[in-house]
């Protein structure tokens, strides 16, 4: 199953990858509000796509995360 909404989006494959490279949460610490991947796609929609954060989809983190 593929979690692509849009062509910039990680594939599952690449996500695979990437993902142990992130460090994860500080333990008591606060929770992480947003999704490391959805945050990775939103980052490379602005990338890719050269528009500004706060225009990504709805689909993507809230342009603050940026």
């Amino acid at each position: 199953m593929s979690n692509q909404l849009s062509p910039s989006d990680v594939t599952d494959r690449a996500w695979e990858s990437l993902a142990p490279c992130i460090p994860a949460a500080q333990p008591g610490g606060r929770c992480r509000p947003t999704d490391m991947r959805q945050g990775l796609d939103g980052r490379f929609s602005v990338d890719r796509g050269g528009i500004a954060w706060r225009y990504l989809p709805r689909e993507d983190p809230p342009w603050q995360t940026g």
